[in-house]
């Protein structure tokens, strides 16, 4: 993989010490403007260190982009909270609905509602909720729509 231009750098440290990982505001000694800081950016996504959540489009440095910028992956990330003192990115207990669904998420083609509806027996908004609190524990979820239907997925460690 190809090097890290100094701005780059500095671009994912700074969102790796914030809380919810936001990319913007840019730091201080990062003087890009117009054009150049939108290149850097849409290269930074292109990487898979960058992603763009909600509606805004708002850039949000990944678990990539933290571990690219030599960051803790450890820490916090996507506004997640502690409880008793733990980060939020606890480990899902082995042989509950959660690891069920969380196997499904981690194929190469993730899953559809549908097919986690059908195996975890829960309703659409309790997996949803579940989605929700995966994100929570960091996991960072991918969404596409194919054919009208919307697949998720968990990229695995070392894709």
């Amino acid at each position: 993989m190809s090097k890290l231009t100094p701005n780059q750098q500095k671009i994912l440290t700074a969102a790796s010490a914030r809380r919810g990982g936001a990319v913007l505001p840019m730091p201080d000694d990062v003087k890009l403007k117009g054009g150049a800081l939108k290149t850097t950016l849409a290269s930074l996504v292109k990487r898979g260190f960058v992603i763009e959540r909600g509606k805004d489009k708002k850039p949000i440095v990944t678990k990539a982009g933290r571990a690219a910028a030599g960051a803790e992956t450890d820490k916090m990330q996507n506004g997640g909270s502690k409880r008793n003192g733990s980060t939020s990115n606890t480990a899902i207990r082995p042989g509950t609905k959660q690891a069920q669904l969380l196997a499904l998420l981690t194929r190469p083609d993730g899953a559809a509602m549908s097919e986690m509806t059908k195996v975890t027996g829960w309703q659409s908004h309790s997996v949803r909720a579940a989605l929700t609190g995966l994100r929570k524990r960091s996991y960072e979820i991918e969404r596409s729509v194919e054919a009208g239907a919307s697949r998720y997925r968990i990229e695995a460690a070392g894709e």
